[in-house]
């Protein structure tokens, strides 16, 4: 008995005549090529890769050009036969043939890529453009449909082949519609030239299935700057960044000097270069530890680790087919073009972002990285990942679903501004902080550690409490007589002591009616951070130090005006204020505008 699945390739050929009534899309497909399902059942961790195919066909002949595909279980490593015996049968003690050990290893190529199912899934795209494909995972009964789920797009390293987070697809197709990006090995395309055409398949993708769901970008390594520019090109199309071990400190490593030796080294030194890195690019126990359970005995424990630690030898190996010398030489010259690229541009990228770093990353410096985005980012956030290294989706312990809830970075609708309802991709104000357009809500998460800090001083000190009229006439405490669902609303209010009656509302506002005020902002919170800090010293608000830095005032000067855009501030005009209202949103104004500001609050001045 066998089934065919197939799904779609972003491409520039093909007609999709799926499930979606009449509507088109110029595309190609990808098969998952026959599973003999009489033979094996995926497993609910069960990953399925398929490969290219230029339309959908159900005929046998179509059928039989593709090779036999079979499941793969993503909580190990093993290749058909390897090791020879599995788990209850096998010995305690691994019996290895060294001579097949070595084949697998160091082998030829080609024999390599007919054992490694997992691997030639992906290889087999060779010679045509970059695409997505879909991991086709086992879900729990009862999992909402893919389609209602967030969409997320996954920008692998310079493997490119958007496997080296496979061990996260079971946990991540149950959260997200995932797809992962494969550049092919003879893909030569400038760094530009890759994020065009990626731009090209992703808005192709959202113009297909438009629902006005979120939508993440996730990358690795090489993967994260792709993000960032994607992120620029794209505009209010992605919501959120996911960046793990970004590359954009590529250019303060030891690679843009070294990289380029690797790649010339002699064909049979080269292939023993994956063992060599290994240690650098993560922890090879940790990465084992996938296949351990903590509850067995620790001589059990002990087996185990032995096994895991042999079958990660394919996957090593694996690398120099990925990144034969020609390859590698050509990434390390897009990870130069693509660090040199965003560095100037980081500011400019608006969407929320979480920065996912290992604190003992080897490869990069990838924790001082983190902490420079967290602030060069508008709306960074960072984690340092303890003992985690430069490959850490792969290390045992590591649930990057559970990482976002707990920042809580994990959004399954968009929420906006005004409390309606995304309908399109375009519309879902990922990127529109600062602009007279609806934007999205923050988390409650998110809320809470945006409150932290100042707000919360002006919490403790104040006590504020808030009551409103309703439209009878009745006062009542909370916000709930303020008719914000009905339509557009002008809210009038006078500032004091620096503003600090403002942050309190805001949150109450989200909290409470799910709503967010577009304060209408004096324009230097608009005029970068050098603007913005100099007014905060010409106010008193920022003290002169003989050894402040000043790019560190710069910096919290640009993370202050990043704050106040994310809470829904746009420059104060009678144009800005029409645009908003117009879309029915909440508009909030002081006509005292900076004169009011400091009212009260002389003493602050000395």
């Amino acid at each position: 008995m066998h089934s065919v699945a197939l799904f779609r390739r972003l491409g520039p050929a093909g007609v999709h005549h799926g499930s979606h009534g009449s509507r088109r899309s110029t595309r190609q497909w990808l098969r998952v090529a026959q599973v003999d399902t009489a033979e094996t059942q995926p497993s609910a961790d069960a990953v399925v890769i398929s490969t290219a195919c230029n339309g959908p066909s159900t005929s046998k002949s179509s059928a039989q050009q593709w090779p036999q595909l079979r499941p793969i279980n993503t909580n190990t490593t093993k290749r058909p036969g390897w090791p020879p015996q599995q788990t209850g049968s096998r010995p305690f003690i691994p019996q290895v043939d060294m001579q097949q050990l070595l084949d697998m290893l160091l082998g030829e190529p080609d024999k390599m890529l007919q054992d490694n199912t997992l691997l030639g899934s992906a290889l087999v795209t060779d010679g045509g453009p970059a695409l997505f494909f879909s991991p086709v995972v086992a879900r729990p009964p009862g999992s909402p449909a893919l389609e209602a789920l967030p969409l997320m797009f996954y920008m692998p390293g310079i493997d490119g082949t958007g496997l080296a987070a496979y061990r996260q697809f079971p946990r991540l197709t149950r959260a997200f519609d995932l797809r992962c990006l494969i550049v092919p090995r003879t893909d030569r395309s400038s760094f530009k030239q890759l994020v065009d055409s990626v731009v090209a398949l992703i808005k192709q993708e959202l113009d297909w299935c438009d629902s006005g769901r979120p939508v993440y970008l996730m990358g690795e390594s090489f993967g994260g700057i792709m993000c960032l520019a994607l992120a620029l090109k794209l505009g209010d199309y992605i919501d959120r960044l996911v960046l793990i071990n970004p590359a954009s400190s590529f250019q303060n490593s030891m690679w843009p000097s070294a990289g380029p030796m690797l790649a010339q080294l002699p064909p049979d030194v080269y292939k023993y270069l994956p063992f060599v890195l290994a240690p650098i690019m993560s922890n090879p126990i940790s990465m084992a530890w996938n296949d351990i359970d903590d509850r067995a005995p620790l001589l059990q424990q002990g087996s185990d680790l032995l096994y895991g630690l042999i079958d990660l030898a394919p996957q090593l190996a694996a690398l120099r087919l990925v990144l034969p010398p020609e390859t590698l030489s050509h990434r390390l010259t897009l990870l130069k073009e693509g660090s040199q690229w965003i560095t100037p541009r980081l500011k400019d990228v608006k969407q929320r972002v979480l920065v996912l770093a290992g604190e003992k990353d080897l490869l990069i410096p990838s924790k001082a990285e983190a902490e420079r985005l967290g602030t060069a980012l508008p709306r960074g956030r960072t984690r340092i990942l303890t003992d985690r290294g430069h490959a850490l989706l792969q290390e045992a312990g590591v649930d990057l679903v559970q990482l976002m809830e707990a920042d809580g970075f994990y959004v399954p609708t968009r929420r906006l501004s005004s409390g309606r309802a995304s309908t399109s991709a375009s519309d879902g104000g990922g990127a529109s902080f600062g602009l007279p357009r609806p934007i999205q809500l923050p988390t409650a998460k998110e809320l809470e550690l945006d409150s932290q800090g100042f707000v919360s001083v002006i919490n403790r000190l104040t006590s504020p409490v808030f009551y409103s009229t309703t439209a009878d006439g009745k006062i009542v405490r909370g916000l709930l007589g303020i008719p914000v669902h009905q339509g557009p609303i002008l809210l009038i209010g006078n500032h004091q002591f620096f503003a600090g009656d403002m942050y309190p509302m805001i949150k109450q506002f989200i909290t409470e009616l799910g709503v967010l005020p577009r304060g209408l902002a004096h324009p230097v919170v608009f005029a970068g951070p050098d603007a913005l800090a100099e007014a905060g010293r010409q106010g008193g608000m920022v003290q002169e130090e003989r050894n402040r830095n000043k790019k560190d005032a710069n910096a919290g000067a640009a993370q202050f005006g990043g704050l106040l855009t994310t809470y829904g501030a746009v420059p104060v005009s009678g144009k800005n204020m029409h645009k908003l209202l117009e879309q029915g949103e909440i508009v909030l104004l002081y006509p005292g505008g900076a004169r009011e500001v400091s009212s009260g609050c002389c003493w602050m001045n000395g």
